[in-house]
């Protein structure tokens, strides 16, 4: 689920791989999206609200015009071949470069909005997953931390290793979810026995620790506040 705030319209994937567009001022749909096979796991609204991007179960990322409800362009985005895996996603624009980055718990791909052309794909360790990816535009970096604490720093624009380290600041914890804080390059992290650390290219350091696993991190939108809840 998305908001497009200027459009004023919530965009909304769901488990039959349908993409439903509601205008919040009507509260009506005005258009069904159509093309997904499979479950649609994520969506991105950017281009000021008038565009979307949805990544699917069925392995493709689809452009859609939230205006006009047409699809621009079909990516196959292939996706991982283990059953067992976690099929966790998570979708990144950096519309000033016209790039988007899929990244999963095993990958992460970039691609060129325009051509749809793959830009580069980065794969993990087997043995380490990703719990948590972002793009930290402001310094043209992308940011991994594994199951096992290690942070990756990669570049935004070749996909490059930059520099790999285990987050000093938490021990015997697994990390849960993080959320992007992007004005100062940062992300925070929760974890499997409370503690929520806040992670940068130069480091990590404990935020706050709740008495249980960190279920969910959000961000207000001027990133002023941060709500963090137990599972």
């Amino acid at each position: 689920m998305a908001w497009s705030l200027e459009e004023k319209l919530l965009v909304v994937g769901t488990q039959d791989g349908i993409v439903a567009v509601w205008d919040m001022e009507e509260q009506q749909v005005i258009h069904i999206l159509t093309g997904h096979t499979g479950e649609v796991r994520c969506v991105k609204v950017f281009a000021k609200g008038t565009q979307a991007i949805s990544a699917s179960k069925d392995r493709t990322l689809r452009l859609w015009n939230l205006l006009s409800g047409q699809e621009k362009f079909t990516i196959w985005d292939g996706g991982s071949k283990d059953p067992t895996e976690s099929q966790s996603w998570s979708l990144h624009v950096d519309e000033a470069k016209k790039v988007v980055y899929s990244a999963s718990s095993s990958k992460v791909s970039a691609w060129n909005l325009e051509t749809a052309e793959l830009v580069f794909h980065i794969l993990r360790d087997t043995s380490d997953p990703w719990i948590c990816t972002a793009v930290l535009a402001s310094r043209a970096t992308l940011l991994t931390v594994s199951e096992g604490s290690v942070l990756s720093l990669w570049s935004s624009a070749t996909g490059k290793v930059q520099g790999k380290q285990h987050l000093s600041g938490i021990k015997e914890e697994t990390p849960t979810c993080g959320v992007l804080v992007q004005k100062p390059g940062q992300m925070v992290i929760g974890f499997s026995k409370g503690s929520i650390s806040l992670v940068s290219s130069e480091g990590d350091s404990l935020m706050e620790k709740l008495p249980e696993a960190v279920g969910f991190l959000v961000v207000s939108e001027d990133e002023s506040l941060l709500a963090a809840g137990s599972v």
